[in-house]
């Protein structure tokens, strides 16, 4: 696992080889707790999870379907319990003390209608659970996060008859109005229009106007990881595999393996394609339309790839329109690293 170095920063969730079996049904089940074989343990969900995000920072948490994600939430979320290791929130125990857990968590869940009453109103929903948190005035905060999130003409509805965005904006709410320290958030722009998961980005990224605010996040839309957080995680097959700034693990899942140079030409000869393609520094070529080329090179040896396949051209009297390094998405990073577990040990 690739792993930045590590903050002095206070951490407000830590955890230290987490790991979760779901348990299996009937016979197996049985026989799983007589002899506690991992074979017969289920299907192993986290595995020895070990990891540290600070207060104040907005967190990433990224990884295919079943990677983990949210059963790491459901743990830090006092939901479910782990099989092994431990997890803290703020250094209290989620195990041994979920109750003080609870008071320091707002918590936006991977499907939005849970814990809702379905026959109250939004507004009387959010009151409900502000009472709960001890807020001081909770219909006027309900009001107030109704207004600001533009939920006003549905505010007197049945949950049940909310949109799916509708519904997702509204367990956003119920996290915020906790006025809890650190916000955990499955998939926070899942199923909502393009300005209104414009402006939940946009709160993020401003940690909803609390300097101190933590948020955990799971998403399957990289570009909101990549805009929004401070670092990221990703994990897969229940083992976390890099943790860094996003920037940071783009630079490194390249520098290990291929670049890309994307060649454009005024006038493109005939042959040109055939010739890139049989210099022993291009690993592939393709043409991605008339006179432009993507070209992959080995990421140590590009810059004399360049020079070589710039000396080809010319000897061949095209004219150069542009040429560039493609820049590696932190999506096309994710690919790699998950498809390759690039930084495994």
């Amino acid at each position: 696992m690739y792993q930045a170095a590590v903050s002095p920063l206070r951490a407000a969730i830590e955890a230290r080889d987490l790991t979760k079996y779901y348990p299996l049904e009937g016979v197996r089940s049985r026989l799983s707790t007589i002899f506690k074989r991992g074979e017969l343990r289920g299907k192993l969900a986290l595995d020895r999870v070990s990891l540290r995000v600070y207060e104040g920072e907005v967190f990433g948490f990224l990884g295919p379907n079943g990677a983990g994600k949210s059963t790491f939430i459901k743990i830090l979320s006092t939901i479910l319990l782990p099989t092994e290791g431990e997890a803290y929130v703020f250094g209290y125990d989620v195990v041994k003390e979920p109750m003080a857990v609870r008071k320091l968590i707002g918590v936006m869940p991977e499907i939005p209608d849970r814990g809702f009453y379905r026959r109250l109103s939004l507004k009387d929903n959010l009151a409900f659970y502000g009472r709960i948190y001890g807020v001081q005035n909770p219909v006027r905060e309900a009001e107030r996060l109704i207004k600001e999130y533009g939920l006003e003409d549905v505010s007197r509805k049945w949950f049940q008859k909310l949109s799916r965005g509708e519904k997702q904006k509204a367990s956003l709410l119920r996290a915020l109005i906790s006025r809890a320290p650190l916000l955990l958030l499955d998939e926070p722009t899942l199923g909502l229009d393009v300005v209104s998961a414009r402006m939940v980005k946009r709160r993020i990224r401003e940690k909803f106007g609390r300097p101190d605010l933590t948020v955990f996040l799971t998403t399957h839309n990289l570009a909101v990881a990549e805009e929004v957080c401070d670092r990221v995680g990703i994990i897969n097959k229940g083992r976390i595999i890099a943790v860094d700034r996003a920037d940071r693990i783009v630079r490194l899942v390249q520098m290990s393996g291929f670049s890309v140079l994307l060649v454009e030409l005024d006038n493109p000869k005939p042959g040109v394609l055939e010739a890139i393609k049989g210099l022993d520094v291009v690993l592939k070529a393709v043409e991605l339309g008339p006179g432009r080329y993507e070209v992959t090179v080995s990421y140590n040896g590009r810059y004399e790839a360049l020079n070589i396949i710039l000396e080809t051209l010319v000897r061949m009297k095209c004219r150069l329109r542009s040429v560039r390094f493609k820049e590696l998405s932190l999506e096309e990073a994710f690919i790699k690293i998950v498809e390759g577990d690039e930084f495994n040990a």
